[in-house]
């Protein structure tokens, strides 16, 4: 997208470290965060009704 790592972090309110740190470590990305981040790069999050398995194999 052409966007900098301290241009989506400035965007995101955020410093551009604990952008870094956040990169590092998703876990520790907060739901709003995310939906921050995806909307500033041009993705949408969708929920949706999970569809039961098809495959009844061990995996």
């Amino acid at each position: 997208m052409g966007l900098s790592q301290a241009a989506a972090a400035a965007n995101l309110g955020i410093s551009q470290n604990r952008l870094s740190e956040l990169e590092a470590d998703p876990a520790r990305l907060t739901l709003d965060r995310l939906l921050s981040l995806a909307s500033q790069l041009g993705f949408e999050v969708v929920l949706q009704e999970k569809t039961p398995p098809t495959d009844t194999g061990e995996w």
